[in-house]
């Protein structure tokens, strides 16, 4: 996305933890949001991949603290 070449949906807690990414917002408060990571298992995962699930393990654990 820094690079200008991407797109992406998240939550205002993700947003802004980035403020250098210019956001839209979609809708006001809209309570509460399941998400959901997937990626097909017979597949390689490079280190990129392996590292944003990472990443995003722990922020779905932040957002589960402030619940």
């Amino acid at each position: 996305m820094r690079e200008g070449l991407g797109v992406s949906f998240g939550l205002a807690s993700v947003r802004d933890a980035y403020r250098d990414i210019r956001s839209i917002p979609l809708a006001d408060e809209i309570g509460e949001a399941s998400i959901y990571l997937s990626w097909c298992g017979e597949r390689y995962l490079t280190n990129s991949m392996l590292t944003l699930q990472s990443y995003l393990r722990e922020v779905g654990k932040q957002i589960e603290a402030e619940v």
